[in-house]
């Protein structure tokens, strides 16, 4: 008897509920840690540097300047990992966190884990597959509603930095700056601007994305005059959730036959069988995994070789082993990683319609292949599942 699959309704509450909790949490620190900020920008501040040398105030500000981000990103990491009890996977007991009602499967162990009561409504039709398929990286067709949210957003970002230099830059017949008081107004208003961080940084961008697509659907006709392969932000009614009303990913629901966005049934599919030039399930995330690490490749060799310089600065040995390594380190890799492609027989070129989902190629591909096992193109099945240590068909 396997474990007790989560109802996916049920499951999306009580996700919901705690992504609350989190915000709600990660608000209180952004106003507690701006209110530091505001408190030692108007009162400790220039006391404190005024008696300092030039270089130490320098680095003093640098550092305040850089402690901000990483203090909310510390704390927004120890939010999500420890203090959010997220719920778990009845299989391998992992935090679903990044849980995704359309594939019903654990992000970490793959197995299914949830069902749907709800039946299927009419009123959905999938777009044409023109529609579907995976857009390049910098597609040519550009959206008036986004152009005009790039310059809101830099006008937005402009204006206040125009006012506030003129405030704190002294008048002109005397250009001698008074640093401490300079640098004290400086974090004053980054501790107003820490305080106002999530509404400016979260609200703020959405109610600009809805603006950007008001002004969209109100220059529609010309932006499809102007480029004929523009691709209208405005969704068909056809091609909207039945359940919920919003745009689905329609890849993901050719996929699975489920919307991306509250995980109801739209579509019946077709089961595909494995067969046996698939690749195994497993052996594809291993790979992943393995391409990670080459991610921390770059910085850790940089920084390894600027702490090394400052102690063998003057030995010629050191350049050469240097030299080497940082040519022979991302040839092992490539090595390593076309090995395994062979080891374990891992095809991402579709033999359908010879796409290839790789992230060189496309990484959103590439991330769609990992999630479903499907091809991002013709969405054809690569991946049997059939040895992926399911624990049990609950979808």
């Amino acid at each position: 008897m396997g474990p007790d699959p989560y109802d996916i309704v049920d499951l999306q509450k009580e996700l919901k509920s705690e992504r609350k909790a989190m915000a709600v949490r990660s608000s209180i620190f952004n106003f507690f840690l701006g209110v530091t900020y505001l408190l030692v920008g108007c009162f400790v501040w220039e006391q404190m540097v005024t008696p300092w040398h030039l270089l130490r105030q320098t680095a003093a500000f640098l550092t305040a300047l850089v402690a901000w981000p990483l203090l909310l990103g510390g704390f927004d990491w120890i939010n999500r990992l420890l203090l959010t009890r997220w719920p778990r996977c009845p299989v391998c007991r992992e935090r679903l966190s990044s849980f995704q009602p359309a594939l019903r499967r654990c992000p970490k162990c793959h197995s299914r884990i949830a069902y749907d009561r709800r039946k299927l409504r009419s009123g959905y039709t999938l777009p044409p597959p023109e529609a579907m398929r995976m857009r390049p990286a910098n597609p040519r067709s550009s959206s008036i509603g986004m152009a005009a949210g790039h310059f809101l957003l830099l006008f937005a970002i402009v204006i206040p930095t125009l006012l506030v230099s003129f405030f704190l830059f002294p008048d002109k017949r005397n250009m001698d700056v008074n640093l401490p008081r300079l640098t004290a107004s400086c974090i004053t208003i980054l501790g107003v601007f820490v305080i106002f961080y999530r509404f400016a940084g979260v609200t703020g961008v959405e109610k600009l994305l809805k603006l950007c697509m008001w002004i969209d659907r109100k220059c529609d006709r010309l932006n499809r005059k102007l480029d004929k392969n523009y691709r209208s932000v405005i969704p068909a009614p056809e091609h909207l959730c039945p359940h919920c009303r919003q745009e689905p990913d329609h890849r993901l629901a050719a996929v699975t036959g489920n919307c991306s966005a509250c995980g109801a049934p739209l579509l019946a599919t077709t089961p595909e069988p494995d067969t046996p030039e698939m690749m195994d399930w497993n052996n594809l995330h291993r790979y992943a995994k393995i391409q990670k690490i080459g991610l921390f490749y770059l910085p850790g060799g940089l920084l390894s070789f600027l702490f090394l310089l400052k102690i063998f600065q003057d030995c010629r040995l050191f350049w050469v082993i240097a030299g080497i390594l940082f040519l022979a380190i991302p040839l092992f890799r490539v090595a390593v990683l076309r090995g395994l492609r062979r080891k374990w027989q891992l095809n991402f070129r579709c033999p359908e319609c010879s796409y290839q989902n790789r992230s060189s190629n496309n990484a959103g591909a590439w991330r769609f292949l990992q999630q479903t096992g499907h091809c991002a193109n013709c969405r054809r099945k690569l991946v049997r599942d059939g040895d992926s240590g399911e624990g049990g068909d609950y979808a």
